[in-house]
């Protein structure tokens, strides 16, 4: 959810909340250098999945605007940032835009409001 800074895993059978990952979730949450933090998106959007164990989104963020890849770990209950580009300051989104990962390894992002 955007507005709880969290991802969800969900059992389609019975609509339970297995998991979140975020602020209101789970998991305990590492930045890229393994340092614990209490949140790793603010008001992210577009959760895709990328591996078996690796999602990317859009981050609109307080003030800056980034494109986060993090690596979750049911069995650990862990989830840490392992790859996070943070857009100039002129290309800030405080609402809306999109990432999607590309087979080359690259990703395409969309700034569409206000950039």
């Amino acid at each position: 959810s955007r507005h709880l800074d969290t991802f969800f895993k969900i059992d389609k059978s019975t609509g339970e909340i297995v998991w979140g990952v975020g602020r209101v979730g789970n998991f305990k949450l590492f930045n890229s250098r393994g340092e614990p933090i209490e949140k790793v998106v603010h008001h992210a959007h577009q959760l895709t999945r990328v591996g078996p164990d690796l999602f990317m989104l859009f981050d609109n963020g307080m003030t800056s605007t980034s494109l986060t890849q993090i690596r979750v770990s049911e069995a650990a209950r862990t989830a840490k940032i392992v790859w996070k580009w943070t857009a100039h300051t002129r290309l800030y989104q405080p609402a809306m835009g999109g990432v999607i990962p590309l087979p080359s390894g690259n990703v395409l992002a969309s700034f569409g409001y206000g950039a």
